[in-house]
């Protein structure tokens, strides 16, 4: 019973903490996704308001499709802003890698400030029937800062991924330990069960033996065998029992043999 106990009490140890490991490791998988997808968010959104601003300089559409392209830019404005936001909270655990990959979003942060101010330029000039205007800064100051913007967004969902991936893998290998370890205490504590077994089957057969050789003995009429009686357990008991018969087999055969010769 002692022996099934300590084998539960292990595999349940074991198991506890292999379950607080994977629930490590799916955490790690779910954080890395969620700041991926919060950066994809931003890119998409970047190119989204690009598209929007261009449609409202370049397209002589009617008045609801500008306003449809204006609602566009402004949702833009907002997805940026918001995902941005959850980002940079995500990200200031004070660990040193989220710190690396903090920099990095706000190093996206200043461009995307500059570029907001350039887009929001350029669509008020296209609104407001300036649109030669509008052309030449998309020309001369938008292209060049969203090549820029969407580079630095690129370069951190790189880190991203790349630190996430080692991260999952380091969280992958220690579930991998922690199985291992628990397989590996389970098996010893088994053997140890077993090897224990063993010897106390053989503690009990042993003397068990003994005392029906004993028992042979004296039934095939040998009442002079040496019996140990020196144990203080149930099996001393037995050989005191048995060297007790064995006296009073003794003491009755030699009053047989005295009556006899008399």
């Amino acid at each position: 019973v002692v022996l099934a106990l300590a084998v539960v009490l292990v595999s349940g140890m074991g198991l506890r903490d292999l379950a607080v490991s994977q629930a490590n490791y799916e955490n790690q998988i779910n954080v890395v996704e969620k700041q991926s997808a919060l950066l994809t968010t931003v890119f998409d959104a970047v190119n989204a308001r690009a598209i929007a601003a261009r449609n409202i300089v370049l397209l002589d559409a009617a008045p609801d499709q500008i306003a449809l392209e204006k609602k566009s830019v402004d949702l833009s404005f907002e997805r940026i802003n918001a995902s941005m936001k959850e980002l940079k909270n995500r990200l200031s655990n004070g660990d040193a890698k989220s710190a690396g990959l903090l920099r990095k979003v706000e190093e996206i942060e200043k461009i995307e400030a500059k570029y907001a101010v350039v887009a929001t330029e350029i669509v008020g000039k296209a609104l407001g029937g300036q649109r030669d205007a509008a052309v030449l800064q998309i020309v001369t100051e938008c292209r060049p800062l969203l090549r820029t913007l969407v580079a630095a967004v690129e370069a951190a969902k790189q880190e991203i991924d790349a630190v996430g991936a080692h991260d999952v893998a380091a969280s992958m290998a220690e579930v991998q330990q922690l199985r291992l370890e628990m397989f590996v205490v389970i098996g010893l504590t088994l053997l140890a069960a077993g090897a224990l077994s063993v010897v106390m089957t053989r503690k009990i057969t042993g003397p068990i033996a003994q005392a029906v050789g004993i028992a042979q003995t004296v039934a095939a009429g040998d009442l002079s065998a040496a019996i140990d009686t020196s144990k203080r357990d149930e099996t001393g008991q037995l050989f005191r029992a048995l060297q007790s018969m064995q006296s009073s087999l003794a003491n009755v055969v030699t009053s047989v043999r005295s009556g006899s010769e008399s």
